[in-house]
């Protein structure tokens, strides 16, 4: 299953996973399409849709040999914490299997992988080469990716100290105070 932010949804990308029998979910943003319109209007939890593509859309499929044959997708509304909703498209489309109600936890979890991928573009400059020649620029990226990862394993052995250390500290109040 394939996890994708409002800037990826496209007829092309959703076209390619099918070929590829891959699962996918996608943020959709409100100007997607009117169907995705009508569904936020709507008090629908989930609804399933068909995507036709556009000429653009089919061009592009064509060029990319890929089916330009209308696709279903699912739609399902997802309530943030901010109160804000959110509509998810999803090739998942059988409710009994995969219920609306869990893809709110689903989506959360890839602020984790955001977050990674703004460390390594930010602070770990992924996207500055030092080299000009593609073997140079690989050893850029994977030493960017080496960097990265040590740091969070260092990152994750100190806070595992650290809340030992806050375990220690609750421990020797609760014996202190009885």
């Amino acid at each position: 299953l394939t996890l994708l932010g409002s800037g990826y949804p496209a007829f092309l990308l959703f076209a390619d996973f099918r070929h590829h029998q891959r699962d996918f979910f996608a943020r959709l943003k409100r100007w997607f399409n009117t169907e995705v319109d009508a569904f936020l209007k709507s008090k629908e939890a989930s609804k399933i849709i068909t995507l036709k593509p556009s000429a653009q859309a089919k061009r592009d499929c064509q060029e990319q040999q890929l089916s330009t044959e209308a696709l279903s997708i699912r739609l399902v509304r997802v309530k943030l914490k901010s109160g804000e909703t959110e509509v998810l498209g999803t090739s998942l489309l059988d409710e009994a299997c995969y219920p609306s109600d869990g893809f709110g936890q689903l989506y959360q979890s890839r602020w984790a992988i955001e977050t990674g991928y703004g460390a390594l573009k930010g602070r770990f400059q992924l996207e500055n080469f030092s080299a000009q020649l593609v073997f140079g620029i690989y050893q850029d990226f994977y030493a960017n990716v080496l960097s990265l990862n040590l740091a969070r394993l260092v990152q994750f052995n100190a806070q595992a100290k650290l809340d030992q250390g806050e375990k220690m500290q609750e421990k020797k109040a609760i014996y202190l105070a009885s």
